[in-house]
């Protein structure tokens, strides 16, 4: 239990966020991380129970995508961000939300917005953001490559099915044969991940 809510052990390679951004140099056992998807976002908090193992909860998805936004009021950014906010400040203790890092991270959708658009969008989130409970670094608001987002779901894919662990480091019982690919069938576009 924490804060009242269950925590499920993370069993789904469907999540974009992925164990390499748990860990950091935070100090905090919790990560939460905004997947900026084309129709709507979606809020993810994790948090690491020991050196190779984590839990996780996702909250629903909140739309229209944040590339809907481009060019909106910081009134209305606040708006929008507040419930994904919200879900993850009900699932992190209070004492660790100065210390826990928040990320966002954009896919497809904003890759289609004018760069200069998007910048000044982070931007407005960054301010939106920063004043809040958890701790917001403006570098890691941000659009991502196609290319990362599969390398991620490819990650994702292998620690649910036990090829890695939240370390990411391969089991022991595991041969690199045994590597998992990903296929994201996103809004926006589609990403395939290889081993």
């Amino acid at each position: 239990k924490n804060c009242g809510h269950t925590i499920a052990p993370l069993q789904s390679a469907a999540s974009f966020a992925t164990p390499i951004l748990l860990y950091t140099v935070s100090g905090s056992r919790f990560s939460v991380i905004v997947d900026a998807g084309s129709t709507g976002s979606r809020v993810y908090v994790y948090e690491k129970l020991s050196d190779v193992d984590m839990a996780g909860s996702r909250g629903a998805k909140h739309g229209p995508g944040l590339a809907q936004l481009v060019g909106a009021s910081r009134e209305t950014l606040a708006a929008y961000l507040r419930p994904l906010v919200d879900f993850a400040a009900d699932r992190v203790p209070e004492a660790e939300w100065t210390r826990t890092p928040l990320r966002l991270y954009a896919t497809a959708g904003m890759r289609l917005a004018d760069a200069a658009a998007a910048r000044r969008l982070y931007d407005d989130c960054f301010a939106v953001l920063s004043g809040g409970a958890f701790t917001v670094d403006r570098r890691d608001l941000r659009t991502i490559s196609g290319e990362d987002e599969a390398f991620f779901a490819g990650l994702a894919a292998n620690y649910a099915m036990g090829t890695v662990d939240a370390a990411r480091k391969f089991q022991e019982r595991q041969s690199f044969d045994l590597v998992f690919g990903a296929l994201d069938l996103g809004g926006a576009s589609t990403q395939i991940a290889a081993p």
